[in-house]
């Protein structure tokens, strides 16, 4: 189910070290993907940074995650 609001830090810090630390390209880009739920200015941080990884199929869905919450 949703969040709540106290759990939300802690969601958004889990998905941002998965989507930056996983060594699993799979893992990085369901971390990244989670991330499409948050418009928190260090969400979309880091599914700016995973716009440079290493691995196409994880900045596919940075791309995507960023376009679905439509940020700047």
């Amino acid at each position: 189910g949703p969040v709540s609001p106290e759990q939300q830090p802690a969601v958004i810090k889990i998905l941002k070290d998965g989507a930056t630390q996983e060594y699993n390209v799979l893992a990085r880009a369901a971390a990244v993907s989670g991330l499409r739920h948050y418009t928190e200015a260090d969400a979309t941080e880091t599914l700016m940074t995973a716009c440079q990884d290493r691995s196409p199929v994880v900045r596919a869905e940075a791309c995507r995650s960023l376009t679905a919450h439509q940020s700047p």
